[in-house]
């Protein structure tokens, strides 16, 4: 700007003056949080996203503006999902899960980031419920079943060892042994689950004890004693003879199994008894040392 002036001495003079507008300064400042936080801001509690704006007077006497910028950083969630069978577990930062739910944990940031919150949903497959005897008595060569129940009809099933089975792929196979044996069952739910179950055979020979209802003392060389008969090793520990008035006219102790001379040979005293019924006692010892009395009549014809 120019403006003519006059001096005293009468010439012009001339007087400039510059004109200079400075803009106001203007200063930006970001703070981020997390959320969950509340600062305080220029004496205002926040809690959400924010802009706020301060007019301060700078060294030149012109206004300052300061814009601040206050953002909140979401939590980070992580969310798993997995599904077990009975049985089974999820280690899930150091806890271990088993049971169906919803479970959280929030793990802090060893940075300057926000905290991870891990969110875990577990669902659990039905268990399978099986009844299986951990130990069955079996006799040689007689077949007979293996009584696995379930729970569900649409289970597979493997057996194994297939000794002896009728199917190894089959709910309830049959057995037949001659000897002692151990069967595993893996049963498999339509999931993909699996349980084992287990039994031990056990196999005994059945004990057949014939005893003779009438004989024949004749001396013909057939039936002409009164014995026992088995298909085991068994101890006659003592025989006994009683006539109908219950009289004992014979005893034998240790008398052997299987051998048609051995026994009662109809005769008292060393004379023959009148044909007729007579009852016998006969007490004998099991394989196993269980000891057994035997009761009954026996016919006697000449």
């Amino acid at each position: 700007m120019l403006q003519n002036l006059l001096t005293a001495n009468g010439c012009d003079s001339i007087h400039q003056v510059t004109v200079v507008f400075k803009d106001n300064i203007a200063t930006t400042e970001m703070q981020e949080y997390c959320d969950g936080e509340t600062p305080t801001i220029l004496g205002i509690p926040l809690m959400q996203d924010t802009v706020l704006t301060q007019n301060l007077l700078s060294v030149n006497g012109c206004d300052s503006i300061l814009e601040i910028y206050v953002l909140f950083t979401p939590e980070i969630e992580t969310q798993l999902t997995d599904t077990l069978c009975a049985g089974e577990y999820f280690l899930f930062l150091g806890d271990t899960i088993s049971q169906s739910g919803v479970y959280s944990q929030t793990l802090a940031s060893l940075s300057d980031n926000c905290d991870t919150n891990y969110v875990l949903t577990i669902y659990t497959h039905p268990e399978i419920n099986y009844n299986l005897p951990a130990t069955i008595n079996a006799y040689a060569s007689e077949p007979f079943e293996l009584p696995l129940a379930v729970n569900n009809t649409s289970l597979q099933y493997s057996w194994f060892p297939k000794t002896g089975l009728s199917c190894y792929d089959c709910q309830l196979p049959m057995a037949t042994l001659t000897e002692n044996q151990s069967y595993t069952a893996m049963i498999t739910s339509p999931s993909g689950c699996t349980d084992i179950a287990h039994v031990d055979i056990l196999v005994e020979e059945r004990t057949s004890v014939y005893i003779p209802n009438v004989f024949s003392s004749n001396d013909d060389q057939q039936n002409d004693y009164f014995g026992v008969f088995s298909n085991v090793e068994i101890e006659i520990i003592t025989l006994q003879v009683y006539n109908r008035w219950g009289a004992l006219i014979f005893e034998q102790k240790d008398t052997p199994i299987n051998n048609p001379m051995a026994g009662w040979d109809g005769t008292f005293k060393g004379n023959p008894v009148e044909p007729g019924v007579y009852v016998y006692k006969i007490l004998l010892r099991q394989e196993d040392g269980t000891v057994e009395m035997k009761v009954g009549d026996i016919g006697l014809v000449w």
